[in-house]
């Protein structure tokens, strides 16, 4: 188990809405649950994920918490300061952290914005012990990476609704899975060798347990793979 100061911090994880896409709410924010299920698993309680996406940002859809990790995508940039601003109307001496596609590319255009505090570039499952135990006096900048991802929980979905999603395959409900991530290949029109220039993936076994977990659990049997190759 990771030790973690600040069991009693309010933790709210925000995936923000796409307006530039027809529909925003096909897919449950998987990383954001992946980060939210490692610290459950290691013993920390108060943990929401906000999915905004087909919702309005206004401030009755913002609940109050002490740290704020919002994802960011460059389309999605000025909600995401419209967000942090709420964030910190709910709460001024909250923490607002920024990862997510984004802030990898373009880390510094969200550091400018005075309601944001922080910046992950990488992966966010394990060095979100560190801004915690941080708190509050967090750094501008924090590097993430997964030094085993087999070893990391399955997904909780019970952190959403995932009958709030519209994806059907077969004209069915399905579910997102990953079963590695990196590239080992360095595409000029790709950035994900920038996360990871290598290929780490989950032992079939597991990827098995997660797949019959969901079946069981969701009475789901459509699988949308997000594997990054």
């Amino acid at each position: 188990m990771t030790y973690i100061k600040n069991k009693n911090l309010f933790i709210q994880f925000i995936n923000p809405p796409q307006e530039s896409v027809v529909d925003d709410r096909l897919d449950p924010p998987l990383g954001l649950i992946s980060i939210a299920t490692n610290l459950s698993q290691n013993g920390y309680e108060n943990i929401i994920i906000n999915d905004l996406c087909g919702k309005e940002i206004k401030s009755e859809n913002i609940g109050y918490a002490d740290i704020y990790g919002i994802t960011t995508y460059t389309p999605t940039i000025s909600s995401v300061k419209k967000i942090a601003f709420l964030c910190k109307e709910k709460n001024e001496k909250c923490i607002i952290i920024c990862g997510g596609v984004h802030a990898m590319l373009a880390p510094d255009s969200l550091l400018n914005d005075p309601n944001i505090d922080c910046v992950v570039t990488g992966f966010g499952e394990e060095v979100i012990f560190e801004i915690i135990n941080d708190y509050p006096n967090v750094k501008k900048n924090y590097h993430g990476i997964i030094t085993d991802y087999d070893k990391l929980p399955h997904p909780n979905r019970d952190f959403v609704d995932l009958n709030s999603y519209s994806r059907l395959i077969n004209n069915a409900p399905s579910c997102s899975v990953q079963t590695s991530i990196g590239c080992p290949y360095s595409c000029n029109f790709c950035l994900e060798h920038t996360f990871l220039n290598k290929v780490l993936s989950k032992s079939p076994i597991n990827v098995l347990a997660e797949i019959a977990n969901i079946k069981w659990k969701y009475k789901i049997s459509n699988f949308m793979f997000y594997d990054d190759i």
